[in-house]
């Protein structure tokens, strides 16, 4: 598809119809996070309109029914031989599974930026910046937001709930996990997913905030000002937004902080008590 174009904003200019305006949302986080179950809540918002791009998969179906809403299951020999067609916009192997290889074609992306509706995606956190840098086109206002899970101890528990993976498969997502949240300080919203519900209505309200920018400024391609903006923390329990760079503490940060405070509390006691003699 792309043979007579440079790249996928030539594409999309020359099939785009009108100056419609379009958000892609990216969404990711560590396997287990619950991207899928986010996805459900924000597919089924009453106030929002969202078409979700399927991904093109060499993985075997997992006994869900909504598997076929979500993916397009092929084979490893059909895949590749769309790779060497140029069918993929992006493709990457996954870091679970042998022979596993993932993608989004540029027909489903072009249907789907052409509608003027918001784009779901969902990718590996290392897919984000490649395929945010090959989005950035005219009437394309790119949002990427990280799943963080409350603990890695529930984290691990989602996985397990699934009856999915063996123990091996397990413990290697797990490990991914903790190299994937360090992508977390490059996307422009972090939340922490212990209410999915909650957090649907969270990236709702991110959505429609975009919406009301896309619709006040027209175009929207990538500017150095935006490249510099740094990632926000959604603390949803204290209703607020925190711009940082850094990663949630762990529940091990947080018990050392806890008792150097002490300790720095202890220190200031004894201190004063000697000021006061």
């Amino acid at each position: 598809m792309l043979n007579k174009f440079k790249n996928f904003c030539q594409l999309l200019n020359f099939y785009k119809k009108g100056n419609k305006s379009s958000i892609v949302l990216f969404l990711s986080g560590p396997s287990g996070v619950g991207k899928t179950t986010i996805e459900h809540e924000l597919l089924d918002h009453r106030n929002l309109d969202i078409y979700k791009v399927k991904s093109t998969t060499t993985r075997s179906p997992r006994n869900n029914p909504f598997e076929d809403q979500f993916y397009n299951f092929i084979s490893v020999k059909s895949f590749e031989k769309h790779l060497k067609k140029g069918t993929f916009l992006f493709h990457m192997k996954s870091n679970y599974a042998d022979k596993v290889y993932y993608g989004f074609t540029n027909a489903s992306m072009l249907r789907a930026i052409r509608r003027g509706k918001v784009v779901l995606l969902n990718a590996h956190a290392s897919a984000m910046e490649p395929i945010k840098e090959k989005l950035a086109c005219e009437n394309v206002k790119f949002v990427s937001v990280f799943l963080l899970p409350p603990s890695t101890k529930e984290l691990k528990r989602r996985i397990e709930s699934r009856n999915t993976e063996t123990k091996a498969e397990i413990k290697r997502r797990l490990d991914n996990a903790v190299s994937e949240l360090k992508y977390s300080k490059y996307y422009d919203y972090q939340i922490i997913n212990d209410n999915s519900i909650t957090v649907g209505n969270i990236i709702a309200h991110i959505i429609n905030e975009n919406l009301n920018e896309v619709n006040g400024k027209g175009s929207h391609s990538e500017t150095k000002k935006n490249k510099k903006k740094k990632s926000k923390f959604v603390n949803h329990k204290l209703g607020a937004v925190k711009k940082t760079m850094k990663l949630k503490k762990t529940d091990k940060d947080i018990s050392k902080s806890k008792k150097s405070s002490k300790t720095k509390t202890a220190k200031n006691n004894k201190t004063n008590k000697k000021a006061k003699k």
